[in-house]
C-alpha cells in the first residue's frame, strides 16, 4: 500500500513537468527599437498532442502606441510539428516617446497568455561623441600614457553640446571620481585605468564607450629618450625612441634584402656562364667526329 501510494505521490510530482514538455511557446524580438524601426517579432508554437486552432500577436505598452488592430492567426499546421508566424507592427517615429513593452500571444478562444516578452522603444537621439586624452589644454595630440599627478585635460567632441560626465574608475578601485567636462583630472597612484561616459540628460541614449590610460610613476619611466626602444618603450609611449629604432630596422632589413638579392643575381650568371661554357664544350668535341665520318664517306 505504501508503495502506491509512492508512486502517486511521484506521478503528482512529475506530472506538471511531463504536461509542460508537450507544449513550447517562444517570441523572439529584439531588445530594444529606435525611431525608423519597425517592431517586428516571430513566435514558434509546438504542441505534441493537440495543436493550438489560433492565437492573437499583439503589443503592449506602457504609454500609447498605435498599432494594427490584433487580428486572429489560424495556426496552419500539425500537432507534433513546430508553427511560426510572424507579427509586424508599426514603423516607430520620433514623436513616440520612449517606453516598455510587451510582444504577446494569446490563445483565439479565452485570450489566455501563453508566451510574452519585453522590450523597449528608445525614442533619444543617439550621441555622436569622441573623447580625447591629452596633457594640455588645447588637446592639440592625444595621449594615452600619463604621470602621478600630472593633469589629465578630457576633451569631448559631439554632434550635440549636452553636458557630458567622465567616470574615472580602476579595477582595484571601482569608481573614484566623476568630472563634468571639459575639465581635468590627476591620478595620485599608477596603475591602468579606465573611463566611462555618461550624459548628464536624460534625453539621450546611453554612451557606450570606454577609454583606457595607463599612469606610470614618472613619464621617463615610459621614455627615456636615449635613442634606444627599451623594455616598455613602444611607438604609442615613446616615439622618439621607438620610431628611430624602426627606422633603422627597416633600413637593416633592406640592406640585408639588397645583399641577398645581389649574390642570387651574381649566382644565376655564374650557372647561365657555366651552361653556356659546358655547351660550347660540347659542341667542340663533337665538330672532329662529324668530319671525320664525313671523310669517310667520301672514300668510300
Amino acid at each position: 500500500m505504501k508503495k502506491i501510494q509512492i508512486l502517486f505521490l511521484l506521478c503528482l510530482f512529475l506530472s506538471p513537468s511531463l504536461v509542460s514538455a508537450q507544449s513550447f511557446y517562444a517570441i523572439d524580438i529584439e531588445e530594444s527599437f529606435k525611431p525608423g524601426d519597425e517592431i517586428v517579432f516571430t513566435y514558434s508554437i509546438y504542441e505534441e498532442t493537440e495543436l493550438i486552432k489560433a492565437v492573437t500577436p499583439y503589443l503592449v505598452c506602457e504609454k500609447d502606441l498605435p498599432q494594427p488592430i490584433p487580428n486572429e492567426v489560424e495556426i496552419s499546421s500539425e500537432a507534433g510539428k513546430t508553427y511560426k508566424g510572424e507579427y509586424k507592427g508599426i514603423m516607430l517615429t520620433p514623436n513616440i516617446p520612449s517606453q516598455k513593452c510587451r510582444a504577446i500571444i494569446a490563445t483565439g478562444d479565452d485570450q489566455r497568455i501563453i508566451a510574452e516578452k519585453e522590450f523597449f522603444i528608445d525614442s533619444k537621439p543617439a550621441l555622436d561623441v569622441s573623447f580625447l586624452f591629452c596633457t594640455d589644454e588645447t588637446c592639440g595630440e592625444e595621449t594615452k600614457v600619463f604621470s602621478v599627478n600630472q593633469p589629465i585635460y578630457v576633451k569631448s567632441r559631439s554632434n550635440f553640446n549636452p553636458p557630458l560626465v567622465a567616470i574615472f574608475s580602476s579595477e582595484k578601485n571601482g569608481i573614484m571620481d566623476r568630472v563634468v567636462l571639459p575639465d581635468y583630472y590627476k591620478f595620485k597612484e599608477a596603475g591602468d585605468y579606465y573611463i566611462t561616459f555618461e550624459a548628464l540628460s536624460d534625453n539621450f541614449q546611453k554612451i557606450s564607450q570606454e577609454k583606457y590610460i595607463t599612469v606610470v610613476e614618472n613619464i621617463i619611466q615610459a621614455c627615456n629618450n636615449n635613442g634606444k626602444c627599451d623594455v616598455g618603450e613602444n611607438l604609442e609611449n615613446c616615439g622618439s625612441d621607438c620610431a628611430a629604432q624602426a627606422i633603422k630596422t627597416d633600413n637593416s632589413f633592406l640592406k640585408n634584402n639588397q645583399k641577398i638579392l645581389f649574390i642570387a643575381v651574381l649566382l644565376f650568371f655564374a650557372i647561365l656562364l657555366v651552361t653556356i661554357a659546358f655547351y660550347i664544350l660540347k659542341i667542340k668535341k663533337k665538330q672532329p667526329e662529324l668530319e671525320n665520318n664525313n671523310i669517310i664517306k667520301e672514300n668510300k
